[in-house]
């Protein structure tokens, strides 16, 4: 299936939040070279160097990356026009430098109501749903996409941790404590 990954948090039956992943990647600037623009990235003081120390992790030029730029003929010394986005790993994943953005207002009414059902099917009274879709504002009756996991221990990184965070702790706090 091909489109974005979407998180979508479900608790006692309800989404509350969504939030698209993205892998790690940086926006070319047209003067800064990737490995420049990765340190600039890296920067962010949401962004740890140790596993879970902060909401993002810090993105690596490892292997995985140099392999990717190089498909596209770059390397770490490249140049990225202005606006150019670079995608350096291949998994919207937030433990590997990804990073998210609260989606949860455009989620269609279908699409939210099928991830309610799913996480309910699974009795999962607070439940990851991770959905790939080419766009979260259609319903997934009128687009391919796919439920990918579900996952009764989700992570809360890429709702606290997204450029534009909501609050899915808080969520969780009132379902289990009142």
């Amino acid at each position: 299936i091909a489109g974005e990954e979407i998180r979508l948090f479900v608790i006692q039956g309800k989404m509350v939040a969504a939030a698209r992943r993205m892998p790690a990647n940086v926006i070319g600037d047209g003067f800064s070279s990737i490995e420049g623009l990765i340190e600039k990235e890296n920067r962010d003081p949401e962004r740890g160097s140790h596993k879970f120390e902060r909401l993002r992790e810090r993105i690596v030029l490892d292997s995985e990356t140099a392999q990717l730029m190089e498909k596209m003929g770059l390397n770490a010394a490249s140049v990225l026009a202005k606006g150019d986005r670079l995608f350096l790993k291949r998994t919207a994943n937030i433990a590997t430098g990804g990073e998210a953005e609260d989606v949860t207002d455009i989620v269609h009414p279908d699409t939210k109501r099928m991830v309610e059902r799913a996480a309910n099917l699974f009795a999962a009274d607070i439940c990851g749903v991770d959905y790939v879709t080419p766009d979260i504002s259609k319903s997934w009756k009128s687009v391919d996409s796919a439920i990918i996991e579900l996952n009764t221990a989700p992570g809360m990184r890429a709702f606290l941790g997204a450029r534009n965070p909501r609050d899915v702790a808080k969520d969780v706090i009132h379902h289990l404590f009142g």
